[in-house]
Parts: C-alpha cells; structure tokens; sequence
C-alpha cells in the first residue's frame, strides 16, 4: 500500500473516529513523503495527535504549521485554540494535583505557567487565577496572591 492509500485510509478513520486506527496509518506513511507537508495532511495529523495521542503540544505544533501557510482558515484557528486550551486545562489539573499534595511552590511555578490570555474560558482563568492566589497564600507570597485573587475576579 502506497503512502496516498496509507493516508487515504487515515482520513476514512479519522472521519469515522477511529484516531487510534488513523494514527496508526499516519505513522505508516514514509517521513520523507511530500505528501506529509499539505497543509491539508499537517492539519489531518494535528487532529489525530490532539484527539487520538492526546500529544496536545505536538498537535499545537501541526496546527502552527498549517496557519503559518493559511493564518485565516476558520477549522485550523478553531482546532489550534480548542489544542490551546485543552494544554491550559491539563496543566491546571496538574497544578491542582500538586496542591492537593501540599506541593504549594511547585504547583505555584505550574499555575503561573498558563498564559490566561485568549484563548481561555472564563471559568478557567477564574480556578486557575484563584488557585494560584491560594498556593501563594500557602507559600507566604500574600501581596501576589492578592493580585492573583483580583485577576480571578476580572
């Protein structure tokens, strides 16, 4: 089987929700097949590796790739920002871990390192600004977990 049926067959998959299957063509396909730099195919394997992988940084990637050659294509600014925020949220449940640990700096280091910056839901900027204000509380920072409070509250 060729690369093009190899790829044909991942998209068959993934329109069908097979992302394991898909994924599993895509890295059958040869590395050095030019078919792989289509904006059409980066974009096809950033779904795989955000839905499928859940390689959500290397699916951001893909997703950067493709906008660098169609910067206003409304599916790839939609899958990058839904990638963007699933990264955000997966951090911040890491965050909460740590905290739950009694870990306070490390998860203060974790939250600190979500830009709550667009895209981000308001729910999530609130529990993450909030959750920050408290490790910083618990580690003795109170002027900047007061500043992390207000964010929350914006």
């Amino acid at each position: 089987m060729g690369d093009r049926d190899k790829l044909n067959k991942a998209i068959t998959l993934a329109n069908a929700g097979d992302y394991a299957g898909a994924a599993k063509e895509m890295s059958a396909v040869s590395p050095d097949s030019p078919l792989l730099a289509t904006t059409q195919v980066m974009s096809l394997h950033g779904v795989i590796l955000w839905r499928g992988e859940r390689k959500l940084e290397e699916a951001a990637a893909k997703f950067e790739k493709v906008l660098e050659q169609m910067p206003e294509d409304p599916g790839t600014l939609q899958n990058y920002n839904q990638v963007l925020i699933a990264i955000k949220v997966d951090k911040a449940k890491k965050g909460n871990q740590m905290r739950q640990a009694g870990q306070y700096a490390e998860a203060a280091e974790m939250y600190n390192s979500i830009d709550l910056d667009d895209p981000v839901s308001p729910d999530l900027r609130f529990h993450v600004a909030n959750n920050f204000g408290i490790v910083l509380k618990q580690i003795g920072r109170s002027h900047e977990a007061l500043q992390a409070f207000e964010t929350a509250l914006e």
